[in-house]
């Protein structure tokens, strides 16, 4: 199980840094005039990320991101990944996980979390009038 979850999540890890290449030069679209911007929408799926690693022990402590620039958000993204995939070995060599249910569960959740993301994200690249073609687009999911 371990294995398939760690082959897992690096794909949709995969998957969330094609978004950083398909949104530059756009990261400061949105939707609409009060929804989040694209690199917002990036900084919240980490935020998230960050918010659930405090609360699951072990974790090493990951430093804060507070800026909206995609290279400090594709950094930080890089580290928090590295940081779950570091949790599911852990649990994999048997050491006891706490403040997660299961880490199946967590990072199911993330995965569910951050696709809804980056379809709002294409989703506001659409309606701001920039063109993804259909072979980039499919890329994301690609399992």
């Amino acid at each position: 199980m371990h294995e398939d979850l760690k082959l897992v999540w690096k794909n949709h890890n995969e998957g969330n840094l094609k978004v950083f290449q398909l949104v530059e030069g756009h990261e400061g679209l949105s939707a609409r005039p009060r929804s989040r911007s694209v690199a917002k929408q990036l900084k919240h799926m980490i935020k998230v990320r960050q918010q659930w690693l405090k609360t699951i022990k072990p974790v090493q402590k990951l430093a804060s991101l507070e800026s909206e620039d995609l290279a400090d958000i594709q950094t930080s993204m890089d580290v928090s990944s590295a940081a779950i995939l570091n949790l599911i070995e852990l649990e994999q060599s048997g050491v006891k996980i706490t403040g997660a249910k299961s880490i199946m569960r967590f990072v199911s959740y993330l995965i569910a979390h951050e696709s809804n993301h980056r379809g709002q994200i294409l989703l506001t690249l659409k309606l701001n009038g920039v063109k993804i073609n259909r072979n980039d687009q499919y890329a994301l999911w690609k399992w």
